[in-house]
């Protein structure tokens, strides 16, 4: 085979192997899955905030996470610590916590609801969870 002849192969080869690599983007890769939690124990036993409900989760390419709402009586600007035991009706548990010191919430005004990053996955089933809320801190 010429070295012409080759190159078509090999230029051939490139484009079908590329070709093959933007096929593989599924939507299932970059589904964004949503729950609504409303099995939820409050035990951060604080004077200044309680947590609503519903709790949402929310699995997409960033990993779980909750988004606790805070219903805050006392904006005091104390910084708080909340963690989030999942536990789901197969008995698996995930813990969801903020791990970066300087992004826990503190109770201001503005501040409605905190993010959850959690340690583990969610699974498909998961709004038959039920939720315990601590705070670390207090």
């Amino acid at each position: 085979m010429s070295s012409h002849g080759r190159a078509l192969v090999l230029a051939a080869a490139i484009t079908l192997g590329v070709a093959g690599c933007s096929s593989s983007n599924t939507p299932a890769e970059d589904a964004v899955r949503s729950f609504s939690f409303t099995d939820v124990s409050d035990w951060t036993s604080s004077d200044y905030f309680t947590i609503g409900t519903p709790i949402a989760g929310t699995s997409d390419q960033f990993g779980d996470r909750l988004t606790v709402p805070l219903v805050i009586s006392n904006f005091n600007q104390i910084i708080i610590n909340p963690k989030a035991t999942v536990t789901f009706t197969d008995g698996t548990k995930v813990t969801c916590q903020e791990e970066d010191l300087r992004r826990l919430p503190s109770l201001v005004e503005s501040q409605t609801d905190v993010d959850l990053p959690c340690g583990g996955a969610f699974p498909d089933d998961a709004d038959d969870a039920h939720i315990v809320i601590v705070d670390d801190y207090h």
